[in-house]
């Protein structure tokens, strides 16, 4: 008598596909349900202000408006954003405003997935990539609704723009650099796209193109910096020496390692600080190290779209350590910017995947996928608590100056320009906060 032979049925692909969709009704729910109608920090000159000056001066002068620099930012995208909620919903909801930044995620994780060389089920192995892009580790886009439209926005064009780098033909090319000038109106560091792109195109004896971008380039650094005043901020901000930064970018590059800086805290104890700084470092190096591994293999040949974005990523943190290492190492897991390093962290699984023989991959793709899903539930773990906390800081600032005019320093620096940006809003009824 034969013996029966038991073959494991293969999961179908859409179970990954439901996992993922998961992930994100997670990620939506937890944005939905924190965000709150109330402006933050930038929130005020970038919405409240120019709202209240857009619809006080003359169609010429608004177009000036559009394309204000709010610190070193030209953020075109967010204020026509803003005008367009103002618009549809009669007054200014950040709450709105914020769900729509987020919404911005869908995009860029459909330019990851592009760019992503796997014809082999290939949804199941993206999933782990949603998992890591959808943890809660950047909350300022839960309660910041100027950073959530500029960053999550920026990081969406971004990814469409390198994705295309995949095909050859014009139209491509033409979507491509679309992309990136929206990216760059969207936040500064899109600018960084050009050369990004520009290298991978020499990288790839792609000289025609690559005079293409670089003409463009000149263009848009041109209709950038055009009338450009350098801001206050940033000379406070800027790197004391060489040492700084370099310790600020691999901090910054490794920052997701550490969850949520309070949790680490708490959990380590005395003397936190140091050590949650060398694991962010470590892991950093160990990120940078990886890249010249792919840059040795010649990835960019393989996938020169996944190759451009670590590249991306990695001159917007080289930047942001010049910019901000001044402030100390310890700002570089500021929650806004973290939507960056995550994302380095989904290229390397991605990279990693592609380089593996579909054997290799198979076998430790069940071990990522488990770390993913590790790195999801630490992450809403550790950061649940602040944010929630955050919300409740915000609604009680909110309801202080309501009741007595006190509590707008939890908002913003200027506590004086915060009670009349509102109350300008208010007589303008641009926005009424919610009582």
């Amino acid at each position: 008598m034969r013996k029966r032979v038991f073959v494991a049925k293969a999961t179908p692909e859409y179970i990954y596909g439901l996992i993922m969709l998961l992930a994100l009704a997670l990620y939506y729910l937890t944005v939905c349900f924190f965000a709150e109608n109330i402006p933050l920090s930038d929130d005020f000159p970038a919405v409240l202000g120019f709202l209240g000056s857009f619809y006080s001066h003359e169609s010429g002068y608004k177009l000036n408006l559009l394309s204000a620099q709010l610190n070193e930012h030209r953020i075109v995208l967010n204020r026509l954003v803003s005008l367009a909620v103002y618009k549809i919903n009669g007054v200014v909801d950040f709450k709105l405003l914020i769900i729509v930044g987020n919404i911005m995620l869908l995009p860029a994780i459909y330019g990851f997935y592009t760019s992503f060389k796997q014809s082999y089920k290939k949804i199941k192995y993206f999933l782990p990539a949603v998992l890591i892009l959808t943890v809660p580790q950047f909350t300022g886009a839960i309660f910041w609704a100027t950073s959530a439209v500029q960053n999550i926005s920026c990081l969406a064009f971004s990814m469409l723009a390198l994705a295309q780098l995949n095909k050859d033909d014009i139209f491509s090319s033409m979507a491509s650099f679309a992309f990136a000038v929206f990216a760059v109106f969207s936040a500064g560091n899109g600018l960084f796209l050009f050369p990004s792109v520009i290298i991978v195109l020499l990288l790839a004896k792609k000289k025609k193109a690559a005079v293409f971008w670089t003409i463009g380039a000149v263009v848009i650094l041109l209709a950038y910096f055009y009338g450009y005043n350098t801001p206050v901020h940033n000379k406070l901000y800027y790197a004391a020496n060489v040492r700084s930064i370099i310790e600020y970018f691999f901090v910054f590059v490794g920052s997701p390692a550490v969850f949520n800086v309070s949790w680490m805290k708490n959990l380590i104890g005395d003397n936190a600080e140091p050590i949650i700084r060398i694991i962010s470092a470590v892991t950093g190096g160990l990120i940078v190290a990886y890249y010249i591994f792919l840059a040795k293999i010649r990835y960019y040949k393989k996938n020169p779209a996944i190759f451009s974005m670590f590249i991306f990523f990695f001159i917007t943190a080289l930047f942001a350590a010049i910019a901000r290492s001044g402030a100390g190492p310890m700002q570089a897991f500021a929650s806004r910017y973290r939507i960056i390093p995550v994302s380095i962290l989904a290229l390397v699984y991605l990279s990693y995947m592609e380089t593996r023989k579909v054997k290799i991959a198979d076998v430790y793709y069940k071990h990522l996928t488990w770390l993913a899903l590790l790195f999801l539930a630490v992450s809403y773990i550790a950061n649940l608590p602040g944010i929630k906390s955050n919300r409740d800081n915000l609604v009680q600032s909110v309801t202080s100056w309501q009741k007595d005019g006190t509590g707008l320093q939890r908002l913003h620096d200027d506590p004086v320009y915060a009670d009349r940006q509102l109350r300008d809003s208010i007589e303008k009824k641009i926005y009424f906060p919610e009582k």
